[in-house]
């Protein structure tokens, strides 16, 4: 391959090389068969190069998983590719991930249930989550104090002083 290629990197930069046993089309047949539709040539291990113990026709579904940036998980002490765990689960990759640096069983892992974590939170939800209220003064620097802290039906808090101003700018504003 062409140092100056784009793909020189990828491919021969890496020491990917192809054997040559295949410098001859007829014996590439013959060790690999006619290629099968919707398949194309796949390495089974990206490290290693072109040969028939390393090769196979595969689909592109099949080629999207076996790649160096594939994302790997360890569950219960086994090794699963996380794109396999969230097509079970039907969850996106980064849930399988999050659930499992969480900790959680092989069953959780691959739940289809929204397995919310709860760490941190009181009663009532990510608005009045614990570091929520350990907050001492609103963005604009207005001390929360009982005089000052207005709450909304969904149990938002905010800052009075800076709701009036806002209201204040609101009315002025043509």
């Amino acid at each position: 391959m062409n140092p100056n290629s784009r793909q020189w990197n990828d491919y021969g930069g890496r020491g990917v090389k192809i054997c040559s046993r295949w410098d001859s089309f007829h014996t590439f047949v013959k060790d690999m068969g006619p290629k099968p539709k919707g398949c194309s040539l796949d390495r089974i291990d990206n490290n290693q190069g072109y040969s028939p113990d390393n090769c196979r026709w595969a689909t592109r579904k099949v080629q999207q998983r076996n790649r160096r940036n594939t994302i790997f998980v360890t569950v219960g002490g086994k090794k699963y590719k996380a794109i396999n765990l969230a097509e079970i689960a039907e969850v996106k990759v980064d849930t399988i991930v999050e659930r499992v640096a969480r900790g959680l069983s092989y069953a959780d892992v691959v739940s289809r249930e929204k397995l919310h974590n709860t760490d941190g939170l009181a009663l009532g939800g990510g608005a009045n989550g614990k570091r929520q209220k350990s907050k001492t003064h609103c963005p604009q620097g207005h001390e929360y104090t009982p005089e000052n802290i207005r709450s909304s039906k969904s149990g938002y808090r905010g800052c009075k002083t800076c709701h009036r101003d806002r209201e204040r700018r609101r009315r002025v504003t043509p």
